[in-house]
């Protein structure tokens, strides 16, 4: 059985060697701030482990492979962009993380792969489709379906406690006066937004708030409300209305069209957090 030593071992040699391939590039410091998210939420996951009965019922085994999965969770993030530094498209980067690990590592445990393979997707369809988790006994099949639950619970509020801390930017997205009205109805209806409705940063903004509609664990829930996460959003959306109005008239765009955009999109932040209020979500 694979240990989380091992493991820590493996993965610190696998950024090391893309690291030194990338050299100073911006792919490289995407990869080190991926390298500081997967410890972060491998802690993060550690946390939720303590506080959730339903996982410390699982085998000291099954956790610790459970402990593996978390740290492994991104480690596709290292090989998202070929040898011409150009990002791959082919391919998810939790599929991509699963080939690293069977192909190069000789890994087999699915209570490692799966949970690494399928933490990006939204739901849990292809996991239930998956040839291997069928031959699973049932009882088997629970229990990766919760380490596969605690991965991206972990993951989810590690990048919401860093987006509070830091704001929207980790993607890149024009910083324009606009909201899609799509992703306020996806609130609404508590529906994980889809990410080919985003087209401003505001809209970054409002995708990675539907995430918590995604979120499997009452502790991880809790944790949203305990620490205002729903608060600092709101927050963040209204100073990037700020920041986006002031690079709109330093460009020389109309002052009249800008504060007409700006009224409108603060409606729909206003709007926003109200949905939330009815939800018991602020």
């Amino acid at each position: 059985m694979l240990t989380l030593n091992q493991t820590k071992e493996i993965f610190e040699n696998h950024y090391k060697k893309r690291i030194i391939f990338y050299n100073d590039s911006d792919i490289a410091k995407w990869q080190e701030y991926k390298r500081i998210h997967s410890y972060e939420v491998l802690e993060v996951g550690l946390e939720i482990i303590k506080n959730t009965p339903e996982l410390l019922n699982l085998s000291p085994e099954k956790l610790e492979t459970g402990k593996c999965a978390l740290l492994f969770h991104d480690i596709g993030r290292f090989y998202e962009y070929d040898n011409n530094h150009t990002l791959r498209r082919d391919i998810k980067h939790g599929a991509l993380g699963t080939q690293v690990l069977e192909n190069l590592e000789k890994i087999t445990d699915l209570n490692i792969l799966l949970p690494v393979k399928y933490h990006d997707l939204i739901d849990f369809s292809e996991l239930y489709q998956n040839t291997e988790y069928l031959k699973l006994g049932k009882k088997e099949q629970q229990e990766n379906l919760l380490l596969l639950k605690l991965v991206k619970d972990a993951d989810m509020l590690s990048n919401y406690r860093t987006q509070t801390k830091t704001g929207f930017f980790t993607i890149k997205q024009p910083n324009i006066l606009k909201i899609n009205p799509i992703l306020i109805q996806n609130i609404k209806d508590e529906q994980v937004a889809s990410y080919t409705h985003i087209q401003s940063v505001l809209d970054l903004g409002l995708c990675i708030t539907c995430w918590q509609f995604n979120l499997n664990f009452n502790y991880t829930k809790s944790r949203m409300l305990e620490e205002k996460i729903n608060y600092q959003s709101l927050k963040t959306l209204r100073n990037i209305v700020t920041t986006a109005k002031k690079e709109l008239l330093e460009k020389g765009i109309d002052k009249k069209q800008i504060e007409k955009d700006e009224q409108k999109v603060s409606e729909q932040i206003t709007q926003i957090e109200n949905i939330l209020k009815e939800q018991s979500a602020l």
